[in-house]
């Protein structure tokens, strides 16, 4: 063997080997990083699946189709790591973020939000790339579904409710509509609908939820020694919903009443402007004749 051949060869034997090694070890730790997400220990999650995903994309590419699961994964685990701060503001808590801030704006690092929208968007351009995406359009849903609860997270309703209507869709049309991932993702539109104002919307699909809900438990209902647990909470969240719709009610009421008056204020100011229109009209409508006798009129006073 010449030595040419030999200088060829052995980048060959040295770059496949730490490619396997790469991928088994990108595997293992999303697995770590997939348990302590599961096991709701979001910091932990958070931490190994972007080290799962810093690996899986020198093996597979970033948008290699097994990376899916790691992008989801990891921004899952942004956002219920950022929901599970806590929200009393302490002193020691209000020190900590303004010190996590400047740190912030020193490094231009990105938020937690702005991360995990970046890797929904990633897992849904491996979607987006598949030729047969019959398989993954359950996967689109969960995606398109997570997108909504970030904006959700950052008070952004009206657009979260865009991504939850979406993705109600795709769920109706996907799963049966029983399911757990109908009735939360109804549930969370009917709050976005409710924080946007638009109480009848929310109202409509809080109803929904209860019907869905009930549905659920019916079936349930034949198997309650070993479903008890899944019945007890349906029978829950079924109280909390009529809650929620006998608080929204009132609402409802007063919102079309508001929107009633803003409506007569619109029509009372537009008949005004066009009464004003109109008198404007009739001075423009002078004709040179007109105008020309007047001044006649003025010259012999």
């Amino acid at each position: 063997m010449s030595a040419e051949a030999a200088v060829t060869e052995t980048p060959v034997a040295q770059t496949e080997q730490p490619k396997e090694e790469q991928t088994t070890e990108a595997k293992k730790v999303f697995t770590e990083g997939k348990d302590f997400y599961l096991a709701g220990t979001y910091d932990q999650a958070s931490e190994k699946l972007r080290e799962a995903l810093k690996l899986g994309v020198e093996a597979f590419g970033e948008f290699g189709v097994e990376n899916f699961d790691t992008y989801y994964y990891y921004g899952k685990a942004l956002l219920k790591k950022e929901v599970a701060k806590p929200t009393e503001t302490t002193e020691e808590n209000k020190a900590q973020e303004e010190t996590n801030e400047a740190a912030a704006d020193s490094t231009e690092s990105k938020t937690p939000y702005v991360l995990a929208l970046e890797a929904f968007e990633a897992a849904q351009k491996i979607v987006e790339a598949q030729e047969d995406k019959k398989d993954w359009e359950l996967r689109a849903a969960k995606v398109v579904f997570a997108t909504g609860e970030v904006y959700d997270k950052e008070d952004n309703f009206a657009k979260a409710s865009t991504f939850y209507a979406q993705a109600l869709e795709l769920f109706n049309a996907l799963i049966e509509s029983a399911s757990s991932e109908v009735v939360e993702t109804q549930i969370a539109l009917a709050n976005a609908y409710k924080n946007t104002k638009e109480f009848t919307k929310a109202q409509e699909l809080y109803t929904k939820a209860k019907e869905t809900i009930t549905a659920r438990a019916e079936i349930t209902d034949e198997e309650k020694a070993k479903n008890l647990k899944e019945v007890e909470e349906l029978e829950k969240k079924i109280a909390e919903l009529e809650l929620e719709i006998q608080q929204s009610a009132p609402e409802v009421v007063q919102a079309d009443e508001n929107t009633t008056e803003v409506v007569n204020e619109v029509t009372e100011k537009i008949e005004n402007d066009s009464i004003a229109r109109q008198g404007v009209k009739r001075n423009a409508e002078i004709t040179p004749t007109d105008e020309s006798k007047r001044l006649k009129e003025i010259n012999n006073e």
